[in-house]
């Protein structure tokens, strides 16, 4: 039961990152610069993107990186970001609901030994 919950905590992050990620690039595309803590502009602002991949024995790992000028999308492109978000919310979801099955299962054993 473990590994699958973990599974689904990574999954959970992944998701985290991606929304995380997107909202940044959301709020900092119509200034094209990011700001510092004072609010002053620090640098030229620079896209981030989500790299996910599979890790052995299952779960998921996600890193960002600055988007390179030759990705095939440069800059920010909103609708991108948008889809981004709402596949965050959907992972988000379907991984509470591996989780809640979890639990439940659990539940089950736990009162059938019981």
């Amino acid at each position: 039961m473990n590994s699958v919950s973990s599974i689904a905590m990574s999954g959970l992050r992944a998701a985290e990152l991606r929304l995380n990620v997107a909202a940044y690039n959301i709020a900092n595309a119509t200034t094209g610069q990011t700001t510092d803590a004072s609010g002053e502009a620090a640098t030229t602002f620079q896209p981030l993107r989500v790299d996910q991949t599979a890790m052995a024995g299952g779960g998921t790992a996600a890193t960002v990186r600055t988007q390179f000028p030759n990705d095939a999308l440069q800059g920010v492109d909103l609708a991108r970001e948008a889809i981004e978000v709402v596949t965050a919310r959907y992972t988000f979801a379907a991984n509470i609901g591996v989780m809640r099955s979890v639990a439940q299962l659990q539940k089950v054993l736990l009162d059938a030994f019981a």
